[in-house]
């Protein structure tokens, strides 16, 4: 059975006043894939992450999510089918984990049971089992587990494709390698499309199908971690890599 694009971002362009973020970048992310967007700081990486939940519209060209304009949605509807992950979890602290993970599905009114069976699941599936850890409150927690917690909340309501924009940049880097292992557990494991910022190369191309690079608002290449690994599109892009696995 073939996948379909579930994402096409088609010629899109962002301003800010005079300043441009991002310069007719297009590309597609099929169902159940992993896309990682790479590039330096200010090239455009979570400006392109925020079009894609209606955090920021385009100043040209148009994103289509499950073949709908995603100008045709109304934005909380939209980010209701979309999980969203943070550098920072930005946990409700005055609740505890398991009101925390099911604020989205008691927003669309899931009956009861099922909020807690999946509260459940998800602690269980991010290996912090609900006995210990449902009703502590996120100061409980170490950063790392805050972060799981973060994921889960942002998978509650089962979307179908999860952003997540360099969720792992404040944590050190054994806790960084231990949730990045998570991450490939939850690809393996859940048919769901994902789209992953972050500015470590080695992580983009671990983690990502598909890498695409960034560089001043424009995007230089697109392409699996082995394409562009023996087929670098020009100077930029051998330099960092280079730089990149040099870190």
């Amino acid at each position: 059975m073939t996948t379909c694009d579930i994402i096409q971002v088609i010629n899109i362009s962002k301003n800010f006043g005079q300043t441009i973020a991002l310069d007719q970048v297009s590309f597609t992310i099929k169902e159940g894939e992993t896309l990682c967007i790479i590039g330096m700081s200010g090239s455009g990486k979570s400006t392109l992450l925020k079009m894609i939940n209606q955090l920021l519209l385009p100043s040209k060209g148009q994103i289509i999510f499950d073949g709908k304009n995603i100008e045709s949605f109304v934005p909380i509807e939209l980010r209701r089918q979309i999980g969203y992950v943070l550098q920072q979890p930005a946990l409700f602290p005055h609740w505890t984990i398991r009101k925390n993970i099911g604020l989205v599905p008691r927003l669309l009114n899931w009956p009861s049971e099922k909020i807690q069976k999946r509260i459940d699941e998800l602690l269980q599936l991010m290996q912090l089992p609900s006995g210990h850890f449902a009703d502590r409150y996120p100061s409980q927690l170490s950063g790392g587990q805050q972060q799981r917690v973060g994921i889960a909340r942002a998978l509650a309501a089962r979307p179908k494709a999860m952003l997540y924009d360099e969720p792992f940049s404040s944590l050190d880097p054994m806790t960084r390698s231990d949730l990045r292992k998570e991450v490939l557990y939850l690809k393996k494991n859940l048919n769901i499309t994902n789209v992953f910022v972050t500015h470590h190369i080695r992580e983009a191309f671990s983690l990502g199908d598909k890498v695409l690079i960034l560089h001043k608002g424009r995007k230089i290449q697109h392409g699996t971690p082995d394409e562009i690994r023996s087929q670098p599109a020009n100077e930029f892009v051998t330099e960092f890599i280079k730089t990149g696995y040099e870190e």
